[in-house]
C-alpha cells in the first residue's frame, strides 16, 4: 500500500479490501455462520475483529495444543481479545479431547514438529466447524503466507497442492467444511500496521517448536525479492489466480476417496493422517 493515510482511513481501507475480497470470491454469504481460527497472532485476531465489524456472524476457535507455557499464553490473549470485542471463543483442548498433547505426539513421531502440528490443527479446525454446523471456516492466511506456500509447492512441483490453493476451498464432502482466506490480498506488514492502529495486543512469543520451520525462511527470500522489486509478491499471486486453471485437477477424479475407519473423515487410505499420527490407527 504505497499511499499515506491517517489511522482512521487506513483502518477503513484494510476493512474495505477484506470486504471486497470476500465479495469477489464469494467467500461468505450475509447469513453464514463463520468460525475463525485464532492463534493469538496479529492476523487471526485482526481477522476476527474485521469480520465482526463488517457484520458477519463470527465465533472463534483456539486450539490448545499443550505446548508448555506458549499455549497458555496465547489462549489467554485470545480469551481477553474475545472479551474486548464481545465475541464467543471456543477452546479445544487437544489433550483433554484426545488424550495427547502436541508435545506427546511430536516426541513419538518421525515427522518434524511443524508438520505434525499442521496435520492436527487442520483436522481439529475442520472437525469443530463441521460438528458445530458452521457455514465457513476462516483462517488468517495473508498474501505473504499464500505466496510462500505457492513458491514452496512450485519448487517441489506438487501439482495437487498447487491446484488446491485458492482463496476459497469449497466443501466437496459432508465431513469437510468450506474454507476461506479473507486476508489473502493483504501483506503481513499491512496486517501488522492494522493491529497497531487498533491497539490489538498479540501473542509475540515464538512457538518453541518452530525453530527450523521452512515457511519463515521462504518468506525471508521472498521479502528480499520484494525489496528489490516492489509489487512482486502481489503480482505473483494475482497472476497465479488468473492462470491457476493450468494446474487445475480434481483430487476426487484422480484418487479414490474413502472414509477413515476410525473417525469417518474423508481420506485416501484406510485411516486419515490425523488418526495415524495420533496413534489411533
Amino acid at each position: 500500500m504505497h499511499i499515506s493515510l491517517c489511522r482512521e482511513h487506513y483502518v477503513d481501507r484494510i476493512r474495505g479490501i477484506v470486504s471486497d475480497t470476500i465479495k469477489k470470491f464469494e467467500m461468505i454469504m450475509p447469513n453464514d455462520r463463520v468460525l475463525v481460527a485464532v492463534s493469538g497472532g496479529k492476523d487471526s485476531l485482526a481477522l476476527w475483529e474485521i469480520l465482526s465489524t463488517l457484520g458477519y456472524h463470527t465465533d472463534a476457535l483456539f486450539i490448545d495444543l499443550g505446548i508448555e507455557d506458549y499455549s497458555e499464553f496465547c489462549k489467554r490473549e485470545c480469551y481477553n481479545f474475545g472479551k474486548e470485542i464481545g465475541g464467543k471463543l471456543i477452546i479445544f483442548d487437544l489433550k483433554k479431547e484426545f488424550g495427547k498433547s502436541l508435545m506427546d505426539v511430536v516426541a513419538k513421531s518421525p515427522r518434524k514438529a511443524c508438520s505434525v502440528c499442521g496435520i492436527i490443527k487442520r483436522y481439529i479446525m475442520n472437525f469443530v466447524a463441521v460438528k458445530k454446523g458452521y457455514d465457513a471456516l476462516a483462517t488468517g492466511h495473508t498474501l505473504d503466507d499464500e505466496v510462500a506456500f505457492l513458491a514452496s509447492n512450485i519448487l517441489r512441483w506438487d501439482i495437487v497442492q498447487i491446484s488446491r490453493q485458492k482463496p476459497v476451498l469449497e466443501s466437496w464432502h459432508p465431513m469437510l467444511a468450506k474454507k476461506v482466506k479473507p486476508l489473502c490480498m493483504l501483506s503481513d506488514l499491512e496486517m501488522m500496521n492494522y493491529a497497531l492502529a487498533l491497539g490489538i495486543r498479540v501473542c509475540e512469543e515464538k512457538c518453541p517448536l518452530s525453530t527450523n520451520a521452512f515457511s519463515p525462511f521462504m518468506k525471508k527470500i521472498l521479502n528480499d525479492i520484494e525489496n528489490r522489486a516492489p509489487g512482486t509478491k502481489k503480482n505473483f499471486y494475482r497472476e497465479f489466480l488468473k492462470n491457476r486453471s493450468i494446474f487445475e485437477r480434481t483430487v476426487i477424479d484422480d484418487i479414490k476417496i474413502m472414509e477413515c475407519e476410525n473417525c469417518g473423515m474423508p481420506t485416501v487410505g484406510k485411516y486419515c493422517s490425523f488418526c495415524k499420527i495420533m496413534g489411533f490407527a
